[in-house]
């Protein structure tokens, strides 16, 4: 693929999402989302360059209540890991 493509490198970026609750007990309180992201950057041979995982959670949480939350208050906190993790990466690599 790099000889037909003329890439010389290829970064891949994967996701591993999971949610805890950080306040309450049982199922009842408010839960956040966690994002693990790990980045891999291979070379035009398919060796590794670079791989870390970069471990990020939402700074805002959302209401639990009996295990059931707001979904759309969940994709939001996703989003808020997700960026955290990004901002990882990317203050990482600066130096």
């Amino acid at each position: 693929m790099a000889k037909e493509t003329g890439l010389q490198r290829s970064l891949f970026v994967e996701f591993d999402f999971t949610t805890e609750m950080v306040s309450g007990l049982g199922k009842n309180g408010n839960g956040r989302a966690n994002a693990d992201m790990k980045i891999i950057v291979l070379d035009s041979h398919g060796k590794t360059l670079y791989r870390k995982v970069f471990t990020a959670w939402s700074r805002t949480s959302t209401k639990v209540s009996s295990g059931v939350y707001s979904g759309s208050e969940l994709m939001n906190l996703f989003e808020e890991a997700i960026i955290e993790a990004v901002y990882d990466f990317l203050e990482k690599i600066s130096y």
